[in-house]
């Protein structure tokens, strides 16, 4: 009979899946696992957890070591199917990073199977969708999920039109696909949108026909990145952009907005083309996110408050109103003039990030003075201007236009509308930190000195062989820190690592259990600082902090980064040659959801990074691939 307290832990395990508290899952199904070992209910939790943490070859692994009780026990229909279901998905997603015929097989079979128990529409138009790309007949189940779908069909059931549409499409019905996706469409999420389209676009690079107007019906606007000038001091002598050129900006950016229909947009929130902007967005029933770059209150005294406590009280309905407000740092201000630099890189970044999950394009709008001679200071709008014309579509509104050309610009540097008084404090560099350490690592005892020193004398000669070091690294016990000026190269170290770890588990038998190494990479701005104790230069800042936080409470064998982190790499990489969903070359980004941190230190969105393309082991094979956790002692 089930205890209250077991009953109340198995409410918490659902309560998990449905809040998407994925880690919080996986954590809490291990740690019952201890106790009920036999239950088949904690398989699947952990699976789907580690599913949805895109830890793919771990959740196979978990689940392929414990498929002969799956097969030998006595279980719940729905359980199983859920099983099967979960295995399919797995092979699904490892398809999507090897392309093998046999991964594709794997996941029709399991797809299959979860049919032929459930007689659902789901795993059937799946089975058809592996067939199809497989090359193998794929028209009994597409009949099958035709069938039921019709029979389920509800005017607002997305799925269900979506499925119809996708089995019309395979069986070769192209009116009635249109027809099935564009009624689907209209009552879509954009996140359902997306992920059909994803498929779509899937389908239709290997091989499968799919109309255009089908692939049209999901087309999207752009993702808006939005930069402009303040408006003009009371009392300041500049005519740049004067309070009455108000309504005629907020009436040129509505117009563009029609124009453009973006989808999303990031922007900052000074006085002036800023808030116009982000209040013609949500007049037009568009979602804003404001990105600022440090704590609120500098914010407003910097930025807004020269203006008149009206722009201030927009502001504050403003940020009432955003899908999300983000800080690149939450610290004070302390006249460090380059945060504003890092804030419009990662206002790009994170544009760049959700227009690869929506499957569109970033384009910008500026409102800025096209006749100005003036030098703009890094982090002003003219600034972000030119870096972001090298990479993207700058859709610009003149304000000497709308001005009529009276009142030109003086030759003066833009001061950002900050006090130009020296600064004692050194300024904050914008920084990729790496923060790893071994789970299993406090039980080892003092007879196991001779081997642990072993394993780390094995890591650090594979890392020498691989090449990649970062500018600053300092460890403690098993603890690795390291800094390094851009995000690539910390990622690139962070793989290194990882490599170098499964290389040494398999090589050093005297080791009483495998080590699994946990890593977080944050990029945020922090302070150089010289440390008179052991003579050498360190780091400091509340950004350090947080990334140890975040790796102490990850999954092991995964590496998971901050959004602030991927926003950076997203905005370094954009000009490159990538492939579907790279975010950068040869690395996707799954979305994970957002983590509880150690120690009471807030929340944080994350992200776990996957390398796609093959690499060389120790021993110079090439079969081994970066994304793949086989080899990592699980």
């Amino acid at each position: 009979m089930t205890e209250p307290a077991e009953t109340h832990r198995y409410a918490e395990l659902e309560q998990h899946r449905v809040a998407g508290a994925w880690f919080a899952l996986h954590d809490l199904a291990a740690a019952l696992s201890q106790v009920e070992a036999d239950d088949l209910r904690l398989l699947h939790y952990r699976g789907l957890a580690l599913a949805n943490l895109a830890a793919t070859e771990e959740g196979l692994t978990l689940l392929i070591s414990e498929w002969a009780r799956v097969e030998k026990q006595s279980i719940a229909p729905e359980l199983l199917a859920d099983l099967w279901g979960l295995r399919a998905r797995l092979y699904k997603d490892r398809w999507r990073r090897d392309q093998s015929f046999e991964t594709l097989m794997s996941a029709y079979d399991a797809y299959a199977e979860g049919f032929s128990l459930t007689g659902e529409a789901y795993p059937a138009i799946n089975a058809a969708s592996m067939a199809a790309l497989a090359g193998l007949s794929y028209q009994e189940h597409a009949h099958a999920a035709l069938r039921r779908a019709s029979r389920d069909n509800t005017p607002a059931n997305y799925w269900t039109l979506a499925t119809i549409g996708e089995a019309q499409m395979l069986l070769g019905g192209e009116a009635e696909a249109i027809e099935a996706f564009q009624s689907a469409r209209y009552v879509a999420t954009p996140e359902q949108r997306t992920s059909t389209k994803r498929q779509l676009v899937m389908l239709a690079e290997h091989g499968v026909e799919v109309h255009p107007d089908i692939l049209s019906t999901y087309s999207q606007g752009p993702v808006l990145v939005f930069t402009g000038h303040m408006i003009d001091s009371a009392r300041g002598k500049r005519v740049r952009f004067p309070a009455d050129l108000e309504g005629r900006v907020k009436a040129a950016i509505s117009a563009k907005l029609h124009q453009l229909d973006p989808i999303s947009c990031f922007c900052s929130g000074a006085a002036g083309a800023d808030i116009l902007f982000l209040e013609a967005m949500l007049e037009q029933g568009r979602p804003i996110n404001l990105v600022l770059p440090f704590a609120f209150e500098d914010f407003i005294e910097t930025s807004v408050a020269f203006a008149g406590p009206r722009w201030t009280n927009r502001l504050e309905r403003l940020l009432d109103r955003a899908t999300a407000v983000e800080y690149i740092t939450k610290e004070r201000f302390n006249a460090d003039t380059g945060l504003f630099a890092a804030c419009n890189t990662m206002i790009f970044g994170k544009a760049v990030l959700k227009a690869k999950q929506s499957l569109t394009d970033v384009q910008a709008l500026a409102v800025i003075d096209g006749t100005s001679e003036e030098t703009d200071a890094a982090g002003g709008s003219m600034s972000f201007v030119n870096e972001l014309q090298a990479t993207s579509d700058v859709h610009v509104i003149d304000l000497a236009e709308l001005r009529g050309n009276q009142g030109r610009t003086r030759n003066t540097p833009s001061s950002n509308n900050v006090s130009t008084e020296t600064n004692p404090t050194p300024a904050r560099k914008l920084v990729a930190m790496m923060a790893a350490d071994f789970e299993g690592y406090s039980r080892l005892s003092d007879a196991e000195y001779g081997a642990f020193s072993k394993f780390m004398r094995t890591i650090a000669d594979n890392l020498e062989t691989q090449g990649t070091r970062p500018e600053w690294i300092r460890t403690v016990g098993d603890a690795i820190l390291a800094i390094s000026p851009s995000p690539r190269l910390s990622l690139d170290y962070a793989f290194a690592v990882r490599r170098a770890v499964a290389v040494a588990n398999n090589a050093v038998s005297e080791m009483p259990f495998p080590l699994r190494i946990r890593i977080a990479l944050h990029a945020a701005p922090i302070y150089p600082f010289y440390d008179p104790i052991i003579k050498a230069w360190d780091w400091y800042g509340a950004h350090l902090v947080r990334t140890v936080r975040l790796e102490a409470v990850t999954v092991p064998n995964q590496i998971f980064a901050t959004n602030e982190f991927v926003a950076w790499l997203a905005a370094k990489s954009h000009h490159g040659a990538l492939k579907g969903d790279e975010i950068s070359q040869g690395v996707n980004a799954e979305y994970v959801g957002v983590l509880e941190l150690a120690k009471q230190y807030g929340t944080q969105p994350v992200f776990n990074l996957v390398n796609f393309r093959p690499v060389s082991d120790a021993t110079g094979s090439e079969a081994m691939w970066a994304g793949d956790d086989s080899c990592l002692g699980l």
